[in-house]
Protein backbone atom coordinates (compact mmCIF):
# COMPACT_ATOMS: atom_id res chain seq x y z
CA UNK A 1 0.00 0.00 0.00
CA UNK A 2 2.82 2.36 0.79
CA UNK A 3 4.34 1.92 -2.68
CA UNK A 4 0.98 2.46 -4.35
CA UNK A 5 0.43 5.63 -2.31
CA UNK A 6 3.81 7.05 -3.29
CA UNK A 7 3.20 6.28 -6.96
CA UNK A 8 -0.21 7.94 -6.76
CA UNK A 9 1.29 11.08 -5.21
CA UNK A 10 4.01 11.15 -7.85
CA UNK A 11 1.47 10.76 -10.63
CA UNK A 12 -0.63 13.53 -9.08
CA UNK A 13 2.35 15.88 -9.01
CA UNK A 14 3.12 15.04 -12.63
CA UNK A 15 -0.43 15.88 -13.64
CA UNK A 16 -0.19 19.20 -11.81
CA UNK A 17 3.10 20.01 -13.56
CA UNK A 18 1.61 19.17 -16.95
CA UNK A 19 -1.46 21.31 -16.23
CA UNK A 20 0.61 24.32 -15.11
CA UNK A 21 2.89 24.01 -18.13
CA UNK A 22 -0.12 23.88 -20.44
CA UNK A 23 -1.60 26.99 -18.85
CA UNK A 24 1.68 28.90 -19.16
CA UNK A 25 2.08 27.89 -22.80
CA UNK A 26 -1.49 28.93 -23.50
CA UNK A 27 -0.91 32.31 -21.86
CA UNK A 28 2.28 32.85 -23.84
CA UNK A 29 0.58 31.93 -27.10
CA UNK A 30 -2.37 34.26 -26.51
CA UNK A 31 -0.41 37.22 -25.11
CA UNK A 32 -0.94 40.06 -27.56
CA UNK A 33 -0.59 43.03 -25.25
CA UNK A 34 2.90 43.34 -23.82
CA UNK A 35 2.95 44.99 -20.40
CA UNK A 36 6.13 46.42 -18.95
CA UNK A 37 6.91 48.23 -15.74
CA UNK A 38 7.57 51.96 -15.71
CA UNK A 39 11.28 51.43 -15.00
CA UNK A 40 11.80 49.07 -17.95
CA UNK A 41 12.98 50.03 -21.41
CA UNK A 42 10.22 51.37 -23.68
CA UNK A 43 8.70 48.88 -26.07
CA UNK A 44 9.47 49.73 -29.68
CA UNK A 45 6.17 48.70 -31.20
CA UNK A 46 2.82 47.51 -29.94
CA UNK A 47 -0.29 46.60 -31.85
CA UNK A 48 -2.24 49.05 -29.69
CA UNK A 49 0.18 51.92 -30.28
CA UNK A 50 -0.65 53.44 -33.66
CA UNK A 51 2.18 55.97 -33.51
CA UNK A 52 5.03 53.58 -32.68
CA UNK A 53 8.07 55.73 -31.88
CA UNK A 54 6.84 58.93 -33.54
CA UNK A 55 5.17 61.27 -31.07
CA UNK A 56 1.66 62.32 -32.14
CA UNK A 57 1.26 66.02 -32.76
CA UNK A 58 -1.29 67.64 -30.44
CA UNK A 59 -2.97 70.23 -32.64
CA UNK A 60 -4.49 73.50 -31.47
CA UNK A 61 -7.94 71.99 -32.07
CA UNK A 62 -7.24 68.94 -29.90
CA UNK A 63 -8.04 68.58 -26.20
CA UNK A 64 -6.09 67.16 -23.27
CA UNK A 65 -7.37 65.19 -20.29
CA UNK A 66 -5.65 63.61 -17.29
CA UNK A 67 -6.68 60.92 -14.82
CA UNK A 68 -4.47 60.09 -11.83
CA UNK A 69 -4.62 58.12 -8.63
CA UNK A 70 -2.42 59.24 -5.70
CA UNK A 71 -5.02 58.36 -3.06
CA UNK A 72 -3.68 54.86 -2.42
CA UNK A 73 -0.65 52.71 -3.31
CA UNK A 74 2.58 54.67 -3.69
CA UNK A 75 2.17 58.46 -3.64
CA UNK A 76 4.24 59.31 -6.74
CA UNK A 77 1.44 61.58 -8.03
CA UNK A 78 2.29 64.05 -5.28
CA UNK A 79 5.43 64.76 -7.34
CA UNK A 80 4.25 63.94 -10.85
CA UNK A 81 1.07 66.02 -10.92
CA UNK A 82 2.78 69.37 -10.13
CA UNK A 83 5.45 68.63 -12.76
CA UNK A 84 2.83 67.62 -15.34
CA UNK A 85 0.68 70.70 -14.74
CA UNK A 86 3.77 72.88 -14.93
CA UNK A 87 4.58 71.29 -18.32
CA UNK A 88 1.03 71.86 -19.57
CA UNK A 89 1.19 75.53 -18.60
CA UNK A 90 4.74 76.10 -19.86
CA UNK A 91 4.20 74.38 -23.20
CA UNK A 92 1.31 76.61 -24.23
CA UNK A 93 -1.44 73.99 -23.93
CA UNK A 94 -3.04 75.38 -20.78
CA UNK A 95 -6.28 76.32 -22.53
CA UNK A 96 -6.56 72.85 -24.08
CA UNK A 97 -6.74 71.03 -20.74
CA UNK A 98 -10.45 70.21 -20.46
CA UNK A 99 -10.58 67.48 -17.82
CA UNK A 100 -8.46 66.48 -14.83
CA UNK A 101 -9.72 63.72 -12.53
CA UNK A 102 -7.68 62.54 -9.56
CA UNK A 103 -7.89 60.12 -6.64
CA UNK A 104 -8.98 57.57 -9.25
CA UNK A 105 -8.14 54.42 -7.29
CA UNK A 106 -11.82 53.61 -6.87
CA UNK A 107 -11.79 50.45 -4.77
CA UNK A 108 -10.06 51.96 -1.73
CA UNK A 109 -8.27 55.03 -0.43
CA UNK A 110 -5.92 56.27 2.26
CA UNK A 111 -7.04 59.45 4.03
CA UNK A 112 -3.53 60.86 4.52
CA UNK A 113 -2.53 60.14 0.92
CA UNK A 114 -5.73 61.65 -0.42
CA UNK A 115 -5.19 64.85 1.58
CA UNK A 116 -1.60 65.24 0.34
CA UNK A 117 -2.64 64.39 -3.21
CA UNK A 118 -5.28 67.11 -3.11
CA UNK A 119 -2.64 69.63 -2.04
CA UNK A 120 -0.31 68.64 -4.88
CA UNK A 121 -3.09 68.73 -7.46
CA UNK A 122 -5.00 71.87 -6.57
CA UNK A 123 -1.90 73.66 -5.33
CA UNK A 124 -0.26 73.17 -8.72
CA UNK A 125 -3.41 74.07 -10.67
CA UNK A 126 -3.69 77.36 -8.79
CA UNK A 127 -0.01 78.27 -9.10
CA UNK A 128 0.26 77.49 -12.80
CA UNK A 129 -2.88 79.33 -13.85
CA UNK A 130 -5.15 76.38 -14.66
CA UNK A 131 -8.93 76.42 -14.32
CA UNK A 132 -9.69 74.52 -11.10
CA UNK A 133 -13.31 74.07 -12.23
CA UNK A 134 -11.97 71.38 -14.56
CA UNK A 135 -10.45 69.40 -11.67
CA UNK A 136 -12.47 66.57 -10.14
CA UNK A 137 -11.74 64.68 -6.92
CA UNK A 138 -13.42 61.31 -7.51
CA UNK A 139 -13.71 60.60 -3.78
CA UNK A 140 -15.01 64.03 -2.76
CA UNK A 141 -17.94 63.46 -0.40
CA UNK A 142 -19.41 64.80 2.81
CA UNK A 143 -20.05 61.21 3.88
CA UNK A 144 -16.45 59.94 3.85
CA UNK A 145 -15.68 58.22 7.14
CA UNK A 146 -11.97 57.73 6.56
CA UNK A 147 -12.47 54.07 5.70
CA UNK A 148 -13.00 52.51 2.28
CA UNK A 149 -16.75 51.88 2.02
CA UNK A 150 -18.46 48.73 0.84
CA UNK A 151 -18.61 48.25 -2.92
CA UNK A 152 -22.19 49.51 -3.13
CA UNK A 153 -21.11 52.83 -1.61
CA UNK A 154 -17.95 53.41 -3.63
CA UNK A 155 -17.76 56.06 -6.35
CA UNK A 156 -19.68 54.89 -9.38
CA UNK A 157 -21.80 52.47 -7.35
CA UNK A 158 -23.27 54.79 -4.72
CA UNK A 159 -26.45 56.73 -5.37
CA UNK A 160 -26.14 59.94 -7.35
CA UNK A 161 -25.01 62.81 -5.14
CA UNK A 162 -23.07 60.75 -2.60
CA UNK A 163 -19.85 61.43 -4.51
CA UNK A 164 -20.52 64.68 -6.40
CA UNK A 165 -16.91 64.88 -7.60
CA UNK A 166 -17.21 61.49 -9.28
CA UNK A 167 -20.59 62.36 -10.79
CA UNK A 168 -19.26 65.60 -12.28
CA UNK A 169 -16.05 63.98 -13.54
CA UNK A 170 -17.99 61.11 -15.10
CA UNK A 171 -20.24 63.48 -17.04
CA UNK A 172 -17.33 65.73 -18.00
CA UNK A 173 -15.31 62.86 -19.44
CA UNK A 174 -18.30 61.44 -21.32
CA UNK A 175 -18.88 64.79 -22.99
CA UNK A 176 -15.22 64.98 -24.03
CA UNK A 177 -15.48 61.52 -25.62
CA UNK A 178 -18.66 62.49 -27.47
CA UNK A 179 -17.00 65.68 -28.77
CA UNK A 180 -14.07 63.81 -30.29
CA UNK A 181 -13.62 63.79 -34.06
CA UNK A 182 -10.92 63.65 -36.71
CA UNK A 183 -10.34 67.39 -36.30
CA UNK A 184 -10.87 67.55 -32.53
CA UNK A 185 -9.12 64.67 -30.79
CA UNK A 186 -9.13 64.00 -27.05
CA UNK A 187 -5.77 62.85 -25.65
CA UNK A 188 -6.66 61.37 -22.25
CA UNK A 189 -3.49 60.69 -20.23
CA UNK A 190 -3.83 57.83 -17.74
CA UNK A 191 -1.59 58.29 -14.68
CA UNK A 192 -3.40 55.64 -12.68
CA UNK A 193 -5.72 52.64 -13.13
CA UNK A 194 -7.87 52.58 -16.27
CA UNK A 195 -11.09 51.64 -14.46
CA UNK A 196 -12.57 55.15 -14.50
CA UNK A 197 -11.81 55.57 -18.22
CA UNK A 198 -13.43 52.20 -18.92
CA UNK A 199 -16.61 53.19 -17.08
CA UNK A 200 -16.77 56.43 -19.07
CA UNK A 201 -16.35 54.61 -22.38
CA UNK A 202 -18.91 51.99 -21.39
CA UNK A 203 -21.52 54.63 -20.60
CA UNK A 204 -20.70 56.68 -23.70
CA UNK A 205 -21.20 53.65 -25.95
CA UNK A 206 -24.08 51.93 -24.18
CA UNK A 207 -26.29 54.89 -23.33
CA UNK A 208 -24.96 58.03 -25.02
CA UNK A 209 -24.58 57.01 -28.65
CA UNK A 210 -20.81 57.33 -28.99
CA UNK A 211 -19.75 56.66 -32.58
CA UNK A 212 -16.71 54.89 -33.98
CA UNK A 213 -15.31 58.31 -34.90
CA UNK A 214 -15.75 59.54 -31.32
CA UNK A 215 -13.95 56.48 -29.99
CA UNK A 216 -10.98 56.25 -32.33
CA UNK A 217 -10.30 59.94 -31.72
CA UNK A 218 -10.33 59.45 -27.96
CA UNK A 219 -6.70 58.48 -27.44
CA UNK A 220 -5.66 56.97 -24.12
CA UNK A 221 -2.03 57.66 -23.22
CA UNK A 222 0.07 55.53 -20.85
CA UNK A 223 3.63 54.81 -19.79
CA UNK A 224 3.10 52.14 -17.15
CA UNK A 225 2.35 48.49 -17.71
CA UNK A 226 1.23 48.28 -14.07
CA UNK A 227 -1.61 50.74 -14.61
CA UNK A 228 -2.59 49.11 -17.89
CA UNK A 229 -3.18 45.68 -16.36
CA UNK A 230 -6.70 44.45 -15.78
CA UNK A 231 -5.72 41.95 -13.08
CA UNK A 232 -3.77 44.31 -10.83
CA UNK A 233 -6.68 45.83 -8.93
CA UNK A 234 -9.62 44.50 -6.94
CA UNK A 235 -12.55 43.07 -8.94
CA UNK A 236 -15.38 45.45 -9.82
CA UNK A 237 -19.14 45.10 -10.20
CA UNK A 238 -19.95 45.98 -13.80
CA UNK A 239 -22.28 48.97 -14.08
CA UNK A 240 -24.15 47.51 -17.07
CA UNK A 241 -24.40 43.77 -16.40
CA UNK A 242 -24.22 43.85 -12.61
CA UNK A 243 -21.74 40.96 -12.75
CA UNK A 244 -18.33 40.81 -11.11
CA UNK A 245 -15.42 41.43 -13.48
CA UNK A 246 -11.74 42.32 -13.39
CA UNK A 247 -10.91 45.99 -12.94
CA UNK A 248 -10.36 47.41 -16.41
CA UNK A 249 -6.99 47.86 -18.09
CA UNK A 250 -5.93 49.45 -21.36
CA UNK A 251 -6.54 46.27 -23.31
CA UNK A 252 -10.20 46.14 -22.27
CA UNK A 253 -10.69 49.78 -23.26
CA UNK A 254 -9.07 49.33 -26.67
CA UNK A 255 -10.42 45.95 -27.65
CA UNK A 256 -13.98 46.47 -26.40
CA UNK A 257 -14.48 50.08 -27.48
CA UNK A 258 -11.95 50.79 -30.22
CA UNK A 259 -10.35 53.86 -28.66
CA UNK A 260 -6.91 55.04 -29.69
CA UNK A 261 -3.89 54.23 -27.56
CA UNK A 262 -0.40 55.72 -27.32
CA UNK A 263 2.42 54.40 -25.15
CA UNK A 264 4.98 57.14 -24.47
CA UNK A 265 7.72 54.77 -23.40
CA UNK A 266 8.74 54.17 -19.81
CA UNK A 267 9.37 57.47 -18.00
CA UNK A 268 11.15 56.34 -14.83
CA UNK A 269 14.79 56.13 -13.78
CA UNK A 270 16.98 58.64 -15.63
CA UNK A 271 14.01 60.29 -17.32
CA UNK A 272 11.61 61.62 -14.71
CA UNK A 273 13.02 59.84 -11.71
CA UNK A 274 12.16 56.87 -9.57
CA UNK A 275 12.16 56.00 -5.90
CA UNK A 276 15.73 54.72 -6.14
CA UNK A 277 17.19 57.41 -8.42
CA UNK A 278 18.99 59.96 -6.26
CA UNK A 279 20.37 61.82 -9.29
CA UNK A 280 16.92 63.21 -10.03
CA UNK A 281 17.34 65.62 -7.11
CA UNK A 282 20.26 67.29 -8.89
CA UNK A 283 18.01 68.49 -11.71
CA UNK A 284 15.47 70.16 -9.42
CA UNK A 285 17.80 71.54 -6.73
CA UNK A 286 17.47 75.03 -8.23
CA UNK A 287 13.78 75.10 -7.27
CA UNK A 288 14.51 75.21 -3.55
CA UNK A 289 16.04 78.71 -3.78
CA UNK A 290 14.04 79.97 -6.75
CA UNK A 291 12.56 83.46 -6.64
CA UNK A 292 9.31 81.91 -7.85
CA UNK A 293 7.20 80.63 -4.94
CA UNK A 294 5.62 78.05 -7.26
CA UNK A 295 8.95 76.28 -7.67
CA UNK A 296 9.78 76.49 -3.96
CA UNK A 297 6.41 74.89 -3.27
CA UNK A 298 7.01 72.19 -5.90
CA UNK A 299 10.37 71.28 -4.37
CA UNK A 300 8.67 70.98 -0.99
CA UNK A 301 6.10 68.59 -2.47
CA UNK A 302 8.98 66.39 -3.62
CA UNK A 303 10.37 66.38 -0.08
CA UNK A 304 6.96 65.57 1.42
CA UNK A 305 6.61 62.62 -0.95
CA UNK A 306 10.06 61.22 -0.18
CA UNK A 307 9.70 61.60 3.59
CA UNK A 308 6.30 59.92 3.59
CA UNK A 309 7.39 57.08 1.34
CA UNK A 310 10.46 56.35 3.46
CA UNK A 311 8.52 56.33 6.72
CA UNK A 312 5.53 54.38 5.43
CA UNK A 313 7.36 51.06 5.34
CA UNK A 314 10.74 50.01 6.83
CA UNK A 315 11.76 48.46 3.51
CA UNK A 316 11.64 51.93 1.94
CA UNK A 317 14.23 53.40 4.32
CA UNK A 318 16.94 53.63 1.66
CA UNK A 319 14.65 54.58 -1.21
CA UNK A 320 15.21 58.33 -1.22
CA UNK A 321 14.73 59.07 -4.89
CA UNK A 322 12.36 61.52 -6.54
CA UNK A 323 9.59 59.89 -8.59
CA UNK A 324 7.76 62.16 -11.03
CA UNK A 325 7.63 59.51 -13.75
CA UNK A 326 3.97 60.02 -14.70
CA UNK A 327 4.81 63.59 -15.72
CA UNK A 328 6.99 62.24 -18.50
CA UNK A 329 3.82 61.50 -20.46
CA UNK A 330 2.99 65.21 -20.53
CA UNK A 331 6.51 66.10 -21.64
CA UNK A 332 6.59 63.51 -24.42
CA UNK A 333 3.16 64.37 -25.77
CA UNK A 334 3.21 68.16 -25.45
CA UNK A 335 6.87 68.87 -26.15
CA UNK A 336 7.05 66.32 -28.97
CA UNK A 337 10.18 64.86 -27.40
CA UNK A 338 10.35 61.10 -26.94
CA UNK A 339 13.56 61.46 -24.90
CA UNK A 340 12.46 63.96 -22.27
CA UNK A 341 13.88 64.05 -18.74
CA UNK A 342 13.97 66.25 -15.64
CA UNK A 343 17.01 68.15 -16.92
CA UNK A 344 15.16 69.18 -20.08
CA UNK A 345 12.05 69.97 -18.05
CA UNK A 346 14.02 72.30 -15.79
CA UNK A 347 15.55 74.03 -18.79
CA UNK A 348 12.13 74.70 -20.30
CA UNK A 349 10.25 75.90 -17.21
CA UNK A 350 12.85 77.73 -15.11
CA UNK A 351 12.16 81.10 -16.77
CA UNK A 352 8.45 80.77 -17.50
CA UNK A 353 5.92 83.53 -16.98
CA UNK A 354 2.80 81.79 -15.68
CA UNK A 355 0.51 84.69 -16.53
CA UNK A 356 1.35 84.52 -20.22
CA UNK A 357 0.20 81.81 -22.59
CA UNK A 358 1.91 81.14 -25.86
CA UNK A 359 3.08 78.52 -28.28
CA UNK A 360 4.91 75.43 -27.13
CA UNK A 361 8.68 75.86 -26.73
CA UNK A 362 10.82 73.91 -29.17
CA UNK A 363 12.21 70.76 -27.55
CA UNK A 364 15.27 68.90 -28.70
CA UNK A 365 14.96 65.24 -29.63
CA UNK A 366 18.65 64.57 -28.99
Amino acid sequence: MKTIKMNTQKKGRQLVYVFVAAVLLSMAASAEFDYIGQDDEPRVTDKLTPYELSVPSVRTTDRIGWSADGNNNDPDDWCATPVALCIIAASGYRDQLVHFSYNNRLDQFNTKKMRENNESTLGAATRFGLDTNLFYDLWASDTNTGKSPANALRPGHAASGVYPGYDAAFESAIQEVLASSETNRFFWIQAGPFEFAYRVLQEAVTHRGATAENLRNTILVSHSGVNEQSNKWRNEIDAISGNKRAAAGAQMCVEEYGVGFYFTGAQGRDRFGSKTNMEAWDFVAWMKDSDDEAFQWMHNRFVVFTDFFQNENPKNANRKGLDASDAGMAYTLLMGDYNGNLAKFSGVVSNCNWEASGTAPVASND
